[in-house]
C-alpha cells in the first residue's frame, strides 16, 4: 500500500527525514505537494530528473522561488502558465525570459521590459 504522501507532507514536515524516501516517493502525483508544504527541505529532495516538471512547474515558481539558481531548467520548465514565473520569479527574468517560447504573449511590467531593453534581450 503506497504512503499516504500528501498527508505526510502537509501535517508532518516537521518529521520530513523520517518518512521521506526519493526513491519511493511518488514523483508523479504529488511533487507539488514538496513545493508547498516542505519547501525547507528543498534540498533534501529536490531531483531535476525526478521530479515532474509537466504538472508542475508553476509550484517550483510559486513555492521555491528562492532556490530559482538549482532548479531552473528551460528546457525542463512547463510554459503552460508563465504567469507564475512572471510573477514569483521576477528577479530571474534574464535567466528564463529568453527560454520563453512565446514572448509576445508575456505580460511584463515596464521595469522588466527596461531590464531586458537593457540586457539586449528584445
Amino acid at each position: 500500500m503506497e504512503k499516504d504522501w500528501l498527508n505526510l507532507c502537509k501535517n508532518h514536515s516537521d518529521t520530513f527525514d523520517e518518512w521521506f524516501d526519493s526513491d519511493k516517493f511518488n514523483w508523479e502525483n504529488y511533487s507539488y505537494s514538496l513545493t508547498m508544504y516542505c519547501s525547507r527541505h528543498f534540498d533534501k529532495w529536490f531531483n531535476k530528473e525526478k521530479f515532474h516538471w509537466e504538472n508542475y512547474s508553476g509550484y517550483l515558481t510559486r513555492y521555491c522561488s528562492e532556490h530559482f539558481d538549482t532548479w531552473w531548467d528551460g528546457d525542463k520548465y512547463n510554459w503552460l502558465y508563465p504567469y507564475y514565473i512572471v510573477k514569483y520569479c521576477p528577479e530571474h527574468i534574464l535567466r528564463w525570459y529568453p527560454t520563453y517560447p512565446n514572448k509576445n504573449e508575456l505580460d511584463l511590467t515596464p521595469v522588466q521590459i527596461a531590464q531586458l531593453r537593457v540586457a539586449g534581450l528584445i
